[in-house]
């Protein structure tokens, strides 16, 4: 919704290029429906664990906003003028329904990509991989979850919830992996900004960092309520 409105703002003359590449690093995040409801109650099956990832979300949105906002923008700097249009209500019904497909195919893409790499084994083995790099201290079916949830959020967090470990572990994962959003969350949000030239690199650092600043918040909340 975040990269949406964004993106509408833009069209409208409302922001520049410069302004919309920054704002990207503050609005593109979950929302606290699906964060509380989904994630929390749902898959974590904690409304505590539920409210610490919406707090470390929001947190690591303003200091990610901060971190790459555009230092060098002149205040004086008017946004790009563009041509706006009067939009009717089918037009409207129209552009909702082509989002929500769009989404359908990212998120319907990502489960088909992660069952073949699961089923060609790619994913156990950079899973060992990575488990034996790290002296075999994090068990591979944390990591496999992770890579499973870098590449489709709720796909996951679901592995997520599966494992053996600790609520308190689940919710540091789980906050990490919702503040990165996933490769299918970041495809989503860069179509809907296709007419701003957003590159895919600055994003995915943005989200990466993102991702740091939730691992730490979370560590630092779990310790404090749990």
């Amino acid at each position: 919704m975040g990269a949406k409105l964004i993106c509408s703002f833009y069209n409208q003359g409302n922001l520049n290029n410069r302004q919309a590449e920054s704002l990207m690093a503050l609005c593109s995040v979950c929302g606290p429906t699906f964060i509380l409801g989904t994630v929390g109650v749902s898959i974590l099956k904690s409304y505590k664990a539920g409210i610490i990832i919406l707090i470390a979300n929001v947190l690591s949105a303003l200091v990610n906003g901060l971190i790459f906002k555009n230092k060098k923008e002149n205040l004086n700097m008017k946004p790009c003028i563009h041509k706006k249009s009067d939009f009717s209500l089918s037009d409207i019904v129209y552009d909702s329904l082509l989002s929500i497909l769009m989404i359908a195919g990212f998120v319907c893409l990502s489960f088909v990509f992660i069952d073949i790499l699961k089923f060609c084994h790619v994913l156990s083995f950079l899973s060992n991989i990575i488990s034996c790099v790290c002296f075999n201290k994090i068990n591979p079916s944390v990591v496999e979850a992770v890579l499973s949830g870098s590449l489709e959020m709720t796909r996951g967090l679901v592995n997520i919830s599966n494992l053996c470990n600790s609520l308190k572990t689940k919710t540091i994962l789980a906050s990490s992996i919702v503040g990165f959003g996933g490769l299918s969350v970041m495809l989503q949000s860069l179509s809907f900004v296709s007419t701003l030239k957003i590159k895919f690199g600055k994003f995915l650092l943005q989200k990466f960092i993102q991702a740091i600043l939730c691992f730490i918040i979370t560590i630092i909340l779990v310790s404090v309520a749990f």
